[in-house]
């Protein structure tokens, strides 16, 4: 278990590694990486791990951009990551185990609707603070908004999809960890 202070600490380090590597990043985006790391929704739902979707993004051909890291953390407690499907097929990585790790982490996620909204107060805590530049004020009417709707899912801002070609599926971490530990096992016994 973190402490508040350390979960605090880490939540703005991924929020501000969001708003450099993943420019431009809008309201909808900052809101997704909340609800992906406490609901797992936008990439743990039924069609997220369906072998068509997988398919279609292992084969996209997408470009590899310099800021695409192959593993980001979403997840202040550390136990969710997007891993980019395009980078692991680059790296070696096969479709067979991208899907069984979607798979798997999604039926091991457990939401935390309370996760939810500690961490959008964090996030609007660091609007009103000027930790993130981002005004407070269009946070807090967008989480208004989403709150007052029941936090639906939402998907990527149009811009955001435009420059960053996002092509992920959600992983908990553990088991990223222990697959990649016997891809690399395997790569050494070969």
């Amino acid at each position: 278990m973190i402490s508040a202070d350390d979960f605090r600490s880490r939540f703005l380090e991924i929020v501000r590694q969001q708003l450099t590597w993943h420019a431009p990043v809008k309201m909808e985006d900052l809101y997704l990486i909340v609800r992906q790391a406490s609901l797992g929704s936008g990439g743990m739902d039924d069609d997220a791990c369906s072998s068509e979707r997988l398919e279609r993004e292992w084969n996209s051909g997408l470009r590899i951009r310099k800021s695409d890291r192959l593993i980001e953390l979403i997840d202040p407690s550390g136990d969710l990551i997007r891993l980019h499907i395009r980078l692991y097929r680059k790296a070696g990585g096969n479709l067979d185990t991208v899907s069984r790790l979607c798979t798997e982490s999604r039926a091991a996620f457990r939401k935390s609707p309370e996760k939810m909204e500690t961490l959008l107060e964090l996030l609007m805590s660091f609007a009103r603070g000027h930790e993130i530049n981002t005004r407070s004020d269009e946070i807090e009417v967008f989480i208004d908004r989403m709150r007052s709707a029941g936090f639906p899912a939402v998907s990527h801002s149009e811009e955001y999809r435009a420059a960053n070609l996002p092509n992920y599926c959600l992983v908990l971490r553990d088991l990223w960890d222990k697959a990649f530990a016997a891809h690399i096992k395997r790569k050494r016994d070969v």
